[in-house]
């Protein structure tokens, strides 16, 4: 078959013109972006005379025994998903996020999960402590044969009904800076 033939062909000719039409297309998009562009005007900072909010979170305090406790004890049960019962009673309501226990027991939870290890010790300390909640740093170290490496992780406490229960489980992460000379 000679390109002729093929060329006067009207599914080829069909092809080329939507191929054609989509070249324009983007070439029009493209022309536009150049000649439109970056207009070179900022917007206009809002800079506002009132003074920053502070959240008091209240007198510090030192963290009690029992809040301690409760960490500790939500880290063994919850986040190893080895007593998800044990976990749903040391849990605070805000992070079951509206979950029934029914389906907290299934282990598809708001928790994330750390193969944490049973003998080993994970210190914590108290980032911030006050008479009703507390923030507190752990590292924990992965059960043997795992491929997970430690890990350090935030823990919150806050008393619901006289109870200290969990209301905050994340890792610890930091965003690198970029160095000068990496550009």
């Amino acid at each position: 078959m000679s390109l002729r033939s093929s060329l006067s062909s009207p599914r080829t000719q069909r092809r080329l013109l939507w191929l054609g039409s989509a070249v324009i297309v983007v070439g029009v998009a493209a022309g536009l972006v150049f000649v439109i562009g970056d207009s070179g005007t900022k917007t206009k900072e809002v800079v506002s005379d009132e003074p920053a909010v502070v959240v008091d979170g209240g007198p510090k305090a030192p963290l009690p025994r029992e809040a301690r406790k409760v960490a500790g004890e939500f880290i063994l049960t919850t986040v190893t998903r080895k007593n998800l019962a044990r976990g749903w009673e040391l849990t605070h309501p805000t992070l079951k996020e509206g979950m029934t226990k029914r389906e907290w027991l299934t282990g598809d939870i708001p928790i994330v999960p750390y193969p944490v290890s049973p003998t080993d010790t994970a210190p914590m300390s108290v980032e911030e402590s006050f008479k009703d909640h507390a923030i507190m740093r752990v590292a924990l170290s992965p059960e043997k044969g795992s491929t997970v490496k430690p890990q350090l992780f935030f823990i919150g406490v806050r008393k619901f009904h006289g109870q200290w229960r969990v209301d905050y489980w994340g890792p610890y992460a930091t965003v690198p800076v970029p160095s000068a000379s990496a550009s």
